[in-house]
């Protein structure tokens, strides 16, 4: 029954996700890749690039992210290889887009924020900071925030206990400075103990991994952007924020002087949908990697079989269709009962677009990947289930 349940609540995830990236593809005329992770892997660039190989590129492509976050390496690599496509990418945000899925953000040309729409910081979780009880939330910060508390506060805590001792003693507290210190040092010595050398070089490493892709990301792809002010960005999602969950919400973004905006109109409705959907419990953030083309997009047909009988005719290469033509190109491989032709109009119902043409050219094949979905999150519980054994 359980397993029932986590299929039916996939096929609704993707129901969701493919309406609004449809009811997008139509309305602004450009492709659109539903990038879709409760926590991003670095292997996901495998299915990402299998995705975007079968469409020849275009100029510019719309990316509908959700994460929770996950791998920084992974959000790096599939950042590269839709800019490698792609000369213009436009962020859509519904709902969550947090650590791993900000520095995908940073690599956009322009971020369209809906109304739940939110990022967080780059500090990123360290397992080892997070097995010491000061790092509970895995932040790769606080280790070093846990020295530099102590630093700041040493100070005080050894001109506070002189005097304290000269009150006992009824010596002046300058001779009984060196029992201030001897006291601070017992008090201080288990905390700092639990800072490790080990722990602290980890979380030092972690941290400067956010502010060496988040420098790569913003040199490469926002090259209009002030050297000094990429760097004052990055530097700000980096340390400059107290948890690693913090809200980091379309006036924060306007604030750093990033490239967002909010969503109007149309993509309103539709973001507001959908996130709604997203935070609902207990369904979070769906596993999913898709393309849903539009107009005119150009698809790649590979002959998987053409190496098998090399007696069976030459090997012309691909062929090439287009989306929304009659020739040959198929249609939406959606789930359910529904076509992608079907959800596009429905999703644009929903929104209130009830003036838009209920038609839609937009072809959609959907790749969730090995080890994607509830299949994803049961071979994981499965795993820990054997070690523990």
């Amino acid at each position: 029954m359980a397993q029932a349940n986590g299929d039916a609540h996939h096929e609704e995830d993707h129901t969701e996700m493919n309406r609004a990236a449809q009811a997008l593809a139509r309305l602004r005329g450009r492709p659109c890749l539903v990038l879709a992770r409760e926590e991003i892997d670095r292997w996901d660039v495998r299915i990402l690039v299998e995705e975007l190989s079968r469409w020849e590129p275009r100029e510019e492509i719309d990316v509908l992210l959700c994460t929770s976050g996950g791998s920084i390496d992974g959000a790096y690599r599939m950042l590269r290889e839709i800019r490698r496509r792609y000369a213009v990418m436009t962020l859509f945000v519904p709902a969550y887009a947090k650590s791993a899925g900000t520095l995908f953000a940073l690599g956009a040309d322009e971020i369209v924020m809906g109304p739940l729409g939110e990022f967080g910081p780059m500090d990123a979780v360290n397992a080892l900071a997070m097995s010491a009880p000061l790092g509970r939330d895995g932040s790769s910060l606080l280790p070093g925030i846990a020295l530099e508390v102590l630093r700041n506060s040493a100070t005080g805590w050894v001109s506070d206990a002189a005097e304290a001792v000269a009150l006992v003693t009824g010596g002046a507290p300058k001779d009984t400075m060196g029992h201030a210190i001897d006291l601070v040092t017992k008090l201080t010595a288990p905390v700092l103990a639990q800072v490790t050398p080990e722990t602290l070089a980890a979380s030092t490493r972690q941290t400067n991994l956010g502010r060496h892709y988040g420098g790569r990301v913003s040199e490469r792809y926002r090259r209009g952007v002030r050297r000094g002010v990429a760097k004052r960005q990055v530097e700000r999602l980096v340390v400059g924020y107290p948890s690693h969950g913090f809200v980091i919400d379309y006036e924060e973004l306007v604030d750093m002087e990033l490239p967002v905006r909010p969503a109007e109109g149309l993509e309103h409705d539709v973001l507001l949908r959908l996130g709604l959907f997203l935070v609902k419990p207990p369904i979070g953030c769906p596993d999913e990697i898709f393309y849903v083309a539009a107009e005119g997009d150009e698809r790649i047909e590979f002959d998987d079989d053409a190496g098998d009988d090399e007696s069976e005719g030459d090997d012309d290469g691909p062929e090439v269709h287009a989306a929304g033509r009659s020739d040959g190109a198929p249609g939406a491989e959606g789930h359910g009962d529904e076509s992608a032709e079907h959800a596009a109009a429905a999703s644009a119902s929903d929104a209130g677009a009830s003036a838009a043409d209920p038609a839609t050219d937009g072809d959609h094949r959907a790749r969730r990947g090995p080890g994607s979905g509830p299949a994803r999150r049961r071979g994981r519980d499965a795993a820990a289930a054997g070690a523990e054994s």
